[in-house]
């Protein structure tokens, strides 16, 4: 485990950061350059636990987004494979790709459209997402992208 602690101003880490496996725990708030895109493979972890953190584009090609936190994403969210129980922000939209099962939740209030190209979207909670006014969008292979909408008891 990677815990980020640095004092308010100062970023602990000062550019892009992959998460190859293995947790980095937030443990202030503001730890990573604004700029910087995160990416989290191999079934890694980002936990934001209560703290908040503006960076570039995040990645979730495979694993965790966690915590009660708002992450704010100054460029896209793309996601695969994974879940995402964190709070997102920002302004650039969310876009589901790949065959995996992403699974959302938490109070997002991030607009821009929410694209599914291909496997499952689970929408775990009634704020999952996104800002009210966002766009919905399926597309993907031979119909097989699809939403699994909140309170569903489909498996």
């Amino acid at each position: 485990m990677l815990a980020l602690n640095k004092t308010a101003g100062t970023n602990a880490i000062g550019g892009a950061l992959t998460i190859n496996g293995g947790t980095v725990q937030m443990l202030a708030s503001d730890q990573i350059v604004n700029t910087g895109a995160v990416t989290i493979t191999g079934g890694g972890v980002l936990a934001l636990g209560a703290f908040d953190d503006s960076v570039g584009a995040v990645t979730l090609d495979n694993g965790d987004i966690t915590g009660t936190g708002l992450l704010t994403a100054g460029g896209a969210y793309t996601v695969r494979n994974g879940s995402v129980s964190a709070n997102l922000a920002g302004a650039s939209g969310f876009r589901k790709e790949g065959a995996g099962t992403v699974s959302v939740s938490g109070t997002n209030t991030f607009t821009g459209l929410v694209k599914v190209d291909q496997g499952v979207l689970k929408v775990l909670s009634s704020k999952a997402l996104g800002a009210v006014t966002n766009t919905v969008e399926l597309s993907g292979d031979s119909g097989r992208a699809g939403i699994r909408p909140f309170g569903s008891k489909a498996g």
